[in-house]
């Protein structure tokens, strides 16, 4: 198994816009600035492109539902009040520990592959990320520089 995948993230393009865009064998989850719509696809992918017999470039039928998001704040100021709210009235907050460690994890994989340039595995070896840390600390390049 596995999955190629590419990511782009930046904090200065202009127009400024919030899109994530992922597709699968059975439909696409698209998040459009705080729309997120769900395509369900009626035929997974690669069952269609074995038994669709048009001579078409035509996408396989789907079902679409939006969820919209009300856009509250910017930044980490509403996590950071999340959590300090969580703390004070003694409840988990929004953001778990174990939601940010998911997160650095998958920081590490992706950071690891891209200059390794191979695949890696999740969890990610450990002793190979840090001694990867350790030469970017003290090159102050990336390895493919």
């Amino acid at each position: 198994g596995g999955v190629l995948g590419t990511l782009h993230c930046d904090t200065v393009q202009a127009p400024n816009q919030q899109r994530i865009e992922i597709f699968g064998e059975n439909g696409a989850l698209i998040m459009d600035d705080w729309n997120v719509t769900l395509h369900r696809l009626k035929t997974p992918v690669q069952e269609f492109l074995e038994t669709d017999k048009t001579i078409k470039f035509i996408a396989p039928e789907s079902e679409a539902e939006t969820f919209k998001f009300e856009v509250v704040g910017g930044g980490h100021a509403p996590a950071i009040d999340d959590f300090a709210l969580a703390i004070l009235e003694g409840k988990e907050p929004a953001i778990t520990g174990e939601d940010g460690a998911r997160s650095q994890e998958l920081v590490a994989a992706i950071t690891l592959s891209g200059c390794r340039g191979e695949k890696v595995s999740l969890p990610v070896d450990r002793s190979e990320y840090d001694g990867l840390m350790e030469e970017l600390r003290r090159t102050r390049k990336l390895p493919s520089d």
